[in-house]
């Protein structure tokens, strides 16, 4: 009898059984924009390596890394929150002052 989870996936997937792919994993495609940045020529040769390390390219590696900063960053997270509240708050006010026949109370 398999001792954990990982061992019947495995065991499953060994005696012919395909996993079932996940629809929740399936995003729809991004746009894709050029960015150009001046960064230290060190930290080229860093990225370099490291695509040569795990087989990819300098573009997965720097969007991997800005994910990955966004992600930990706490205080920006709560400020971007706070502007896009100000921005939609903002918005919503503009509309109903557009709005026409209403009146809006100052």
């Amino acid at each position: 009898m398999p001792a954990s989870w990982t061992e019947i996936a495995t065991l499953k997937t060994t005696q012919g059984e395909t996993p079932c792919p996940s629809s929740r994993n399936q995003q729809p495609p991004r746009e894709i924009v050029t960015l150009e940045v001046q960064i230290e020529q060190a930290l080229i040769e860093l990225l370099d390596h490291d695509a040569e390390f795990i087989g990819s390219t300098r573009d997965h590696i720097v969007t991997s890394a800005v994910r990955l900063v966004f992600k930990k960053d706490y205080e920006f997270k709560r400020w971007l929150r706070e502007q896009l509240g100000t921005q939609k708050a903002r918005g919503n006010s503009e509309a109903r002052n557009d709005a026409p026949g209403k009146a809006v109370k100052a």
